[in-house]
């Protein structure tokens, strides 16, 4: 979901620059300002999280510093595991798994992503954008009537890879 940058990209980076905010990246991830992009859910089949594994290790060939959060427990969290080790991403992909604060998560980091086969209007999705973070997302459901490109987020067509890998970042 996430290669290239906009113009604007100064304007598009709401939690840099924040001292709580970026005490909670250093704290909770010893990641400092380097670009962060975080899914929040359940860790499920459906969620097409590998994807989203897929199209963040293209992202890590551009920016190296970037991490990737996924939020939340489910079926696929073991698969997702194996994955990441595979692709050698481990040192980049934080599981943080169920907590009673992912607010903290949302609001730590720089871009929502989202790559669901399927999907109503997920409340994590308005969430993210009433905390000013950019959505990244596939199309499809309520997501699409949200996300105005460029201003809100960025949709891509699907689950294509290809079309992940191209679309342009606003939050990196």
């Amino acid at each position: 979901i996430l290669t290239s940058l906009p113009s604007t990209r100064s304007s598009l980076h709401p939690a840099r620059g924040h001292n709580s905010i970026e005490k909670a990246r250093n704290s909770l991830l010893g990641c400092g300002s380097s670009p962060l992009i975080g899914y929040v859910g359940r860790l499920s089949l459906e969620k097409n999280l590998p994807t989203l594994v897929h199209a963040f290790e293209s992202v890590q060939r551009l920016f190296p510093e970037a991490r990737l959060l996924l939020v939340g427990d489910g079926p696929a969290h073991n698969e997702l595991e194996r994955l990441v080790e595979a692709k050698k991403l481990t040192e980049a992909v934080h599981f943080i798994g169920n907590t009673a604060s992912p607010q903290t998560y949302m609001e730590a980091r720089d871009m929502m992503v989202l790559c669901s086969f399927t999907e109503g209007l997920p409340l994590v999705v308005l969430e993210a954008m009433s905390l000013g973070r950019p959505v990244g997302s596939t199309t499809g459901g309520g997501v699409s009537e949200v996300i105005a490109e460029w201003g809100t987020g960025l949709l891509v067509a699907g689950t294509n890879l290809t079309s992940c890998d191209n679309a342009a970042s606003p939050a990196l």
